[in-house]
């Protein structure tokens, strides 16, 4: 595959990005683009573009921990389809987009560039973090134009999903509900009462992370309603559990893919996350039972609490 230089990282305070050699085919087999593996030979930081060609991929949101890897792989299609999941440029931009909406805008349009060209002609599916969901707002306004879907779990699934994650899964939240939470003015408030309202730590988790999925949810419906959207671009993680060729087939027509997927899609045999494992649902069912056994009423704590604030 012929090399690129694809936007890995960008310093918003100083206008420049770092560039790595790449290509697409290291770009596709990565399992995440956010740094946690090496997809590049050498790198090299320059100015971002002042005029970049006006265009854009589609993207994939989401909740974390309900599928969306699954679906950014079942999407992917060597020749058709190229999926990028979560490029660290969009956390760099998500970081400093708090009242730096213009600076954000002139970052997202040389990322989507560099998506453009690492695609070579495929179209372009992009999953950002959900670190990157507070730029949802700026990468759905109406006058971009962008296709996207959005996965989703309900509260309670996704509380066990955080917890099931243990420590690290459980840290990450309360650091994403930080980001999302503690700097919107709509939604600082109840966040200090999450944490501030019970002793019991894993309370305070259960707490965070409902009214995180709760925040993520209106994000996604209010991008949603601005765009004339239906509401099947909400897909759910149980429905792509079950039906993944359908599901998938379903994503890629309101991403604007004409490819038909269907034969690609099929039920996961290996980790979306850790191409090395292989997929168990009997496992997960087994692991979930255990974590609600053990926290089934901090995850009832915190949706009641959420649903008495919030009335």
């Amino acid at each position: 595959m012929p090399a690129m230089q694809f936007l890995h990282r960008i310093n918003m305070g100083a206008g420049v990005g770092t560039y790595v050699a790449t290509d697409t085919d290291r770009l596709r087999r990565a399992a995440f683009l956010d740094g946690r593996e090496r997809f590049w030979d050498g790198e090299a930081v320059r100015s971002l573009p002042d005029r970049v060609e006006d265009w854009r991929p589609a993207y994939v949101f989401h909740m974390s921990f309900c599928g969306s890897t699954l679906l950014a792989t079942l999407l992917d299609r060597p020749g058709s389809v190229l999926a990028l999941k979560e490029p660290h440029a969009l956390v760099d931009i998500a970081d400093a987009a708090h009242g730096a909406a213009r600076l954000a805008t002139t970052a997202l349009a040389a990322f989507e560039q560099s998506a453009g060209e690492a695609g070579a002609g495929e179209a372009v599916v992009v999953k950002p973090s959900n670190w990157a969901n507070n730029l949802i707002p700026l990468l759905c306004s109406p006058e971009r134009g962008v296709q996207a879907v959005f996965v989703r779990m309900p509260a309670y699934d996704f509380l066990r999903a955080v917890f099931r994650g243990g420590r690290d899964r459980m840290a990450y939240t309360m650091r994403a509900a930080e980001h999302l939470l503690g700097a919107a003015p709509a939604t600082a408030s109840l966040y200090r009462q999450a944490i501030a309202g019970s002793r019991d730590p894993y309370r305070q988790v259960a707490r965070t992370a409902a009214l995180l999925h709760l925040h993520q949810q209106q994000l996604f419906d209010a991008a949603i309603a601005a765009n004339g959207w239906a509401a099947d671009r909400l897909i759910d993680f149980d429905a792509l559990q079950r039906h993944p060729a359908e599901v998938t087939q379903h994503a890629a027509a309101l991403l604007g893919i004409a490819h038909d997927l269907r034969r690609a899609a099929t039920a996961p045999t290996a980790h979306a996350k850790d191409h090395a494992a292989r997929y168990s649902a009997e496992r997960e069912q087994a692991h979930n039972r255990e974590v609600e056994r053990h926290h089934h009423d901090s995850f009832r704590h915190a949706l009641d609490w959420l649903s008495s604030a919030t009335m």
